[in-house]
């Protein structure tokens, strides 16, 4: 895709680490945050028909004016940082994942008595 910042150009500077990568705009809004066990690799899924074929990464690409990267020790230590970003900067392109705050909790018995429900 040409009119984005992920190219051969681009692409042959970005090494093969574990890393967070930050998709932003003209304006400097970070629009996608995501890491990679290999950032080169998966960089280069944006630049190919792949990526074409889902609209919502096609709008995204297109609204993309840089891309950084973030190079990180461990896939572990990008994880963590990947949630972090996500969670401080609230990309458009990407949501946090939330767990809710309580467990749903189910348990089964024999005994009505036993489960707190009225008698039928």
């Amino acid at each position: 895709m040409p009119d984005t910042p992920v190219n051969s150009d681009f692409l042959r500077s970005v090494p093969h680490a574990p890393g967070v990568y930050l998709m932003k705009s003209k304006a400097g809004r970070i629009l996608y945050v995501g890491k990679a066990r290999d950032l080169r690799n998966r960089l280069a899924s944006y630049s190919g028909a792949e990526a074409r074929k889902f609209s919502k990464t096609s709008v995204m690409l297109k609204k993309a004016a840089t891309v950084e990267t973030i190079l990180t020790s461990t896939e572990k230590e990008a994880l963590i940082l990947e949630s972090s970003l996500i969670k401080k900067h609230k990309p458009r392109y990407r949501q946090p994942f939330l767990l809710p705050h309580q467990p749903t909790r189910c348990t089964s018995t024999s005994n009505p008595l036993e489960s707190g429900m009225p008698d039928p």
